[in-house]
């Protein structure tokens, strides 16, 4: 499988292919302004555990510049995802796709765009619609500010053992577009039928709780699970990380 890297990536923010079985998984990471960084530990303990393929695309506008995710829009996204879908299916018997955040969104989407094909959708911590009264404030901060600081590198670096690149600040842009992503998804979940797995933290501050269970009642998935977890939305760097892995690692083996 081709890794599609861009020339200014950052160091450590690619995407990566690790080649095992013919069973694959597809990981998309969020918005958030991380990269495909945020999936190493779990693609790693995936293919550790289990044998099969591990791919996880860089998204557009991420691991480059801020200035270049400014310029980004949803369908770039749905875009290369699609492609990337598409691809990977031709090479594997099997495809799983596990995504968090927009990433889960992301996930989603593809499960409604391509309900026949798809081996297994697990959805962690994606939004239905965002949590926060900020949220509803970025149309008129975009009047002053062009960025906003979402991140502190050196926290997230330390909780991620070093595996995190990304942006601190983001486009405030990329709010507006996420929310066009969420009610382009949330239109066509009912045509998710492959087995799902909705996973979500009980302290995610930014996902309501609402959201994990909007997507089990509306998809048409007659295999459905959700998984609440003792964590915020930094779950795959959470305390409870080992133990996520090991339930989505125990739900595919057994499909």
């Amino acid at each position: 499988m081709k890794v599609r890297t861009p020339e200014n990536v950052l160091p450590g923010a690619e995407g990566f292919f690790l080649k095992g079985s013919d069973h694959a998984v597809m990981l998309i990471h969020g918005g958030g302004g991380g990269s495909a960084s945020d999936m190493r530990e779990i693609g790693q303990y995936i293919f550790e555990k289990t044998g099969y393929s591990v791919y996880v695309p860089l998204l557009p506008g991420y691991g480059t510049t801020k200035e270049e995710l400014a310029e980004t829009h949803v369908e770039d996204w749905l875009n290369a995802v699609k492609q990337d879908f598409k691809e990977l299916k031709q090479e594997m018997q099997k495809v799983f796709i596990i995504g968090h955040s927009m990433g889960g969104v992301l996930a989603l989407y593809l499960a409604g765009e391509f309900p026949d094909e798809i081996a297994g959708i697990v959805a962690i911590s994606a939004p239905t619609k965002l949590k926060g009264f900020l949220i509803k404030l970025v149309p008129f901060f975009q009047l002053f500010v062009k960025y906003w600081k979402v991140t502190d590198a050196e926290k997230f670096k330390q909780i991620s053992n070093g595996l995190w690149v990304g942006y601190e600040k983001i486009p405030l842009a990329i709010v507006g577009r996420m929310k066009k992503l969420i009610k382009m998804n949330n239109a066509q979940l009912h045509r998710i039928t492959a087995p799902i797995l909705i996973i979500q933290g009980i302290h995610d501050q930014f996902v309501p709780k609402s959201s994990p269970l909007k997507i089990y009642n509306e998809v048409s998935s007659s295999n459905k699970t959700i998984k609440w977890f003792d964590s915020n939305h930094e779950i795959l760097f959470s305390k409870v990380k080992t133990e996520m892995f090991a339930c989505i690692v125990d739900w595919m083996q057994n499909l």
